[in-house]
C-alpha cells in the first residue's frame, strides 16, 4: 500500500492515526492526487 500525504488537511486531533513513517508522494492540492497515483502505474 501506498500513502499519499495532503499537509494541508484539517483532522481533528482525535482522529490523527499515527505520524511514524514516510509517505510515498506529497499532495500540495487534492487536485494533484490523480497525477501522482497514475505515474504509479
Amino acid at each position: 500500500m501506498r500513502a499519499i500525504h495532503v499537509p494541508h488537511s484539517r483532522i481533528p486531533r482525535g482522529q490523527v492515526g499515527h505520524t511514524e513513517g514516510v509517505p510515498d508522494a506529497v499532495a500540495h492540492r487534492l487536485a494533484d492526487v490523480h497525477d501522482i497515483v497514475s505515474a504509479w502505474r
